[in-house]
């Protein structure tokens, strides 16, 4: 029942975790882009843009990792 419950939640888990840091880079670019609108944000939007690769890469990892637990069976010795 753990289990179930571990599974089920495990997207709920990262749709949240997207949602923090997209929310939290798009109120830094708004912050940035309030204090001086065209000097000053330019390299938080070469941050984001890192930030953004390194989110897919992670999340793409972690969905791979969840899949494979899901679908792997031990192999049983007869």
């Amino acid at each position: 029942m753990i289990e179930v419950v571990s599974i089920a939640f495990r997207p709920v888990s990262l749709s949240f975790r997207l949602f923090g840091n997209v929310f939290g880079g798009e109120n830094l670019l708004t912050s940035m882009t309030g204090l001086a609108p065209y000097i000053v944000p330019i390299p938080f939007y070469f941050y984001e843009v890192l930030v953004g690769v390194v989110q897919a890469l992670i999340f793409t990892l972690l969905v791979a990792i969840y899949i494979g637990l899901m679908t792997n069976h031990d192999e049983e010795a007869h």
